[in-house]
């Protein structure tokens, strides 16, 4: 039997810097084989904050793409977001 080894990252440490000036850190919930930045929340609603703040984790750790995952109701709730060219331009998908 082959093994599979899942490569992520829970919690890790994102450090922003402008200049070489240290700006920020950021943590998101998880990061898996370097390809996917998860934000997991119990809240009402998806907003345009987590939006955002995982569109800022895209920005910085450089992944191609996001989730947003939400379970506060019956109802599970997701975004995906994409980051284009690492650049200004991202797509929202429902």
């Amino acid at each position: 039997m082959a093994s599979t080894a899942f490569l992520f990252a829970s919690k890790h440490v994102l450090r922003q810097a402008t200049k070489n000036v240290p700006v920020g850190e950021y943590i998101p919930d998880l990061i898996a084989f370097e390809q996917v930045v998860a934000d997991t929340r119990g809240i009402k609603k998806i907003t345009g904050h987590e939006r955002w703040q995982v569109l800022n984790y895209l920005r910085i750790a450089r992944p191609p793409f996001g989730v947003i995952l939400n379970s506060r109701h019956d109802k599970f709730e997701s975004d995906r977001i994409v980051l284009t060219n690492h650049s200004r331009q991202f797509a929202i998908k429902k």
